[in-house]
């Protein structure tokens, strides 16, 4: 094995162990947000006339998903960008100007 083709294969290591990470990370996520849905239904079932607490419960699990759609944005950007730091925080950055919420 050369000294550039082993290089290669560190770099694609790092990539299916990044990729894990983001993978269980997401999982975790989504667990976590299927809890929430699930609290909402049941707190709408015991106090249906609650309504502040629904809101805002439904406003953490929206927030939840968000937060989940911003990282796989963020993990292709890095991607793309060819895992450049800085590049990557200056397209952070202008998407997050064109961000309604």
């Amino acid at each position: 094995m050369t000294k550039d083709s082993f290089h290669i294969f560190a770099i694609l290591r790092s990539m299916e162990e990044r990729e894990k990470m983001l993978l269980k990370s997401l999982d975790n996520r989504f667990n976590r947000i299927h809890g929430q849905i699930r609290g909402v239904q049941k707190h709408l079932h015991e106090d249906p006339h609650d309504i502040t607490s629904l809101v805002y419960q439904i406003k953490a699990a929206r927030k939840a998903l968000k937060k989940i759609s911003d990282l796989l944005i963020e993990e292709r950007i890095y991607d793309a960008v060819n895992r450049d730091e800085e590049q990557v925080r200056k397209l952070k950055e202008t998407l997050q100007l064109f961000e309604r919420e």
